[in-house]
């Protein structure tokens, strides 16, 4: 039986006092500020705290903001226990609505880096779920007789200004510092936000305190603030927006209240309303143009990933050169740790991985070395599920994800987000590259979005790749069917004109030999011994035809041997007899010299008279003086000396 879950982990319980007592420390802040009721303020900063924490930290925040509220209404107001009860509910419930809206209609956790979700964020956070805190708050002075019925707009209106702004600046810039930036600061970047942030304070305290410039009634150059915030807008994202918000509020805030700035004319809390929507107006259009400039520089960055990864496949020569280039460039470009990719294995329908990157895992036991050897069916792991869907797959945290087998040795090794993207050409699935991050990532749908064309870009460099390796398959094999035909071709010709000279052979024999039969100058003897070799080469003649018809052997450039035992002197004998009429008639004498140790040989007495006969036609033919030419038959020893 399994062990139960436990409901708080030390973990949870850190998170819910941590939370509790920040939230306490800014009510306690906010309610130094209360001048229409003291549980009423236009200064609200714990609602900025408690969407971030809450938004970061996950719903297991929530008793912390209630705890919070809680201690903050009953121990820092007059209101009694249920009333304060009730105020927190009301306090809690705002977080939770406006991070179930943003978690509902918003992709990302931090919703400043998009124009769009900082417009939603407005409404959800700092309209909707303020106006819900608001209005439970008032209900519950009303209702208990903190308060009277008549005020109850006005009341509403300060809490509900005071929440809308607390959630406008703490917000961001809780959320700013947590999360990794789109670009990292160098040093000069540090100098350069540290003088905006001296200026922006100069300028708040010349509108708001007397520091500088000693002056009485309004101030009305509020706006010379305007363009630094635009500067840091653009040069240092939702990060530099919020906090240059920070020094400018708080020096706002403490003017305002001291008589100074551009709202002295009117009651403090009145002065403070109008400065909320002021510094609300700024921040807004601030976060907006801040996120405008992100955008376009995350933009920018998914752009050259894609070109950079066109170029190298544009590049490469081969596939094994490509992919190791592509996972690296995509790694130092979007700042991922590990990438890898699998193929798709045909043969026995599973994906195998192809490269990974980087390659020099440390250990035997290295996730990069498991992910060599891991072999992955369909719906399994994170490229398999990526193959059963045919679409990116993101995972924030591999530890909370069941369905990953290499956990264990990504968790070793610090690795906590991953996504994976399929490689495609068209409908036809190839492969998934995957990548790994130490850090929890949470789905970026801009870059899932560029991740897509990239697998289409690299599908297609798979495809061309592999009919590139095709053709030229078909071309080295074209080429060696080419070669053996010619080869073919030429055995085949060597072997007709040796077989027409082999046919030319008896028939000079036999005309000969009929033509000194028609003359009637030769004996008895002679005669029957013409006949006879007459006989002899129609023979050969005809088992050469029969050799001929062998089509086969013809193309083998062989012929069928018939091996016995053969008296070379017969052989010899008989060839002469082929070739004597053209001897005689060029003065051509032979003789045989023949040694009497000499016994029968091994071999086809056919073939062994032609090979004779063709070198004795062959030399009567070229000689043209009266020679003779004498056959030695005998034996060769070792010493290649004859016996």
């Amino acid at each position: 039986m399994s062990k139960r879950k436990t409901i708080f982990t030390l973990k949870d319980v850190a998170i819910v006092a941590g939370v509790g007592i920040v939230y306490f420390l800014g009510a306690k802040l906010g309610l130094s500020l209360a001048y229409l009721n003291v549980s009423v303020t236009p200064v609200w900063p714990p609602t900025g705290l408690a969407i971030a924490a809450v938004l970061w930290l996950g719903y297991r925040a929530t008793p912390g903001v209630f705890l919070g509220a809680l201690a903050a209404n009953y121990l820092l107001t007059d209101v009694s226990l249920a009333t304060a009860s009730a105020i927190s509910v009301g306090n809690t419930l705002e977080a939770v609505i406006a991070v179930y809206l943003l978690s509902r209609f918003v992709e990302s956790r931090n919703p400043f880096n998009r124009a769009f979700d900082v417009l939603k964020f407005v409404v959800f956070a700092a309209v909707i779920s303020t106006a819900v805190a608001a209005t439970i708050g008032n209900l519950s002075l009303c209702i208990s007789g903190h308060e009277q019925w008549r005020d109850f707009s006005r009341l509403w209106l300060t809490w509900w200004s005071g929440d809308g702004v607390g959630a406008l600046i703490v917000t961001p810039l809780i959320l700013g510092w947590l999360e990794k930036p789109v670009e990292k600061w160098s040093a000069v970047r540090w100098i350069e936000f540290t003088m905006l942030l001296v200026l922006l304070s100069l300028f708040s305290i010349t509108i708001y305190t007397n520091l500088l410039l000693k002056l009485g009634g309004p101030r009305p150059w509020g706006h010379v603030t305007i363009p630094l915030l635009v500067w840091a807008a653009f040069r240092f994202g939702p990060r530099g927006v919020s906090t240059s918000m920070l020094p400018l509020s708080a020096i706002a805030i403490w003017g305002t209240t001291h008589g100074r700035g551009g709202f002295v004319d009117y009651g403090r809390n009145e002065a403070l309303l109008f400065l909320q929507a002021y510094v609300a107006n700024l921040a807004i259009t601030a976060l907006a143009l801040a996120a405008i400039v992100i955008e376009r520089k995350i933009a920018g960055r998914h752009l050259t990933g894609s070109l950079s990864v066109t170029r190298i496949l544009a590049e490469a020569p081969a596939l094994d050169d490509a992919v190791p280039r592509i996972i690296q460039r995509i790694c130092n470009t979007f700042e991922w740790e590990v990438g890898a990719m699998w193929r798709l294995d045909d043969a026995s329908n599973v994906l195998k991985c192809f490269k990974v990157w980087p390659p020099d895992g440390v250990g035997p036991g290295s996730f990069q070395k498991m992910t060599e050897q891991t072999i992955v069916a369909r719906g399994v792991g994170l490229p398999g599920r990526v193959w059963a869907n045919l679409r990116p797959v993101w995972i924030p945290d591999l530890s909370a994800d069941a369905n990953f087998a290499r956990a264990q040795s990504a968790s070793a090794e610090q690795l906590h987000a991953a996504f994976a993207f399929p490689i495609m050409s068209g409908e036809k699935f190839l492969g998934v590259m995957e990548f790994l991050s130490r850090e929890i990532r949470e789905p970026d749908r801009a870059l899932l979005a560029a991740f897509s064309g990239i697998g289409s870009q690299i599908g297609q460099f798979l495809e061309r790749k592999g009919g590139e390796e095709e053709r030229e398959h078909l071309l080295v094999s074209e080429q060696a069917a080419r070669t053996e035909a010619e080869e073919a071709n030429r055995l085949k010709d060597e072997f007709l004109a040796t077989l027409s000279h082999e046919l030319r052979t008896p028939l000079t024999a036999i005309l000969g030999w009929l033509s000194m039969l028609r003359s009637g100058r030769l004996d008895d003897e002679t005669s029957v011994r013409a006949l006879e070799t007459v006989e002899r080469n129609a023979r050969a003649q005809a088992q050469l035809i029969e050799d001929l018809v062998d089509v086969s052997r013809i193309a083998g450039g062989k012929l069928k041997l018939d091996v016995q035992a053969v008296d070379l002197i017969n052989v010899i004998s008989a060839a002469i007899d082929i070739v004597q009429p053209a001897a005689n008639a060029r003065g051509v004498s032979i003789e045989v010299s023949q040694d009497a140790a000499t016994g029968p040989v091994a071999g086809d007495a056919a073939r062994l008279q032609q090979i004779i006969w063709n070198l004795l036609s062959n030399a009567v033919k070229l000689r043209r003086a009266t020679v003779m030419f004498t056959f030695l038959c005998g034996t060769w020893n070792r010493s290649r000396k004859w016996k």
